[in-house]
């Protein structure tokens, strides 16, 4: 995992925090948030101390690579958001990024790579990498975004 994707799940989680604080001040009747601007900074550096957890899984795909990665598109696009260019990183292989939040209750975020890592005329391989945070009560945030991404991109594809 690289220093961007770490820096990245760091700002979710930094906006994780605040829409907590947002709605407990609400909870609580206050008219400013629970998370002030000192928070957000606590918590974005306490993230990037959290281990990062990564799961990969390749599966040949019957189609061209541009349809796949098309599919995978829309599969990362429909569980979650799509990377802008400022903040994926380069790869030699065609490659869409996302965030997908998985884990409890679908709110830890996760970044997600999907790459055609080989192609021939009537398939190709499809490399999906997801990277989370994990505290000290491991969820498997990374590999439940994979999968999730993985039963969009089957959906998608069998319709």
């Amino acid at each position: 995992m690289s220093g961007r994707d770490d820096d990245l799940l760091a700002k979710e989680l930094e906006k994780l925090a605040a829409a907590g604080g947002k709605i407990a001040a609400k909870i609580s009747g206050k008219s400013s948030p629970a998370v002030t601007a000192e928070d957000s900074e606590i918590m974005r550096k306490a993230a990037r101390r959290l281990d990062t957890d990564q799961y990969r899984e390749e599966r040949m795909i019957e189609g061209d690579a541009r349809s796949v990665l098309q599919l995978a598109y829309d599969a990362l696009k429909n569980t979650g958001r799509i990377l802008e260019e400022n903040e994926r990183e380069s790869s030699v292989n065609p490659r869409v990024s996302g965030v997908v939040g998985a884990g409890f209750f679908g709110k830890n975020p996760a970044v997600v790579h999907a790459e055609i890592v080989g192609a021939d005329e009537r398939r190709c391989t499809l490399r999906l990498t997801g990277a989370a945070k994990e505290g000290l009560i491991k969820q498997g945030t990374a590999r439940k975004a994979v999968e999730k991404v993985l039963r969009e991109f089957d959906s998608l594809k069998s319709s």
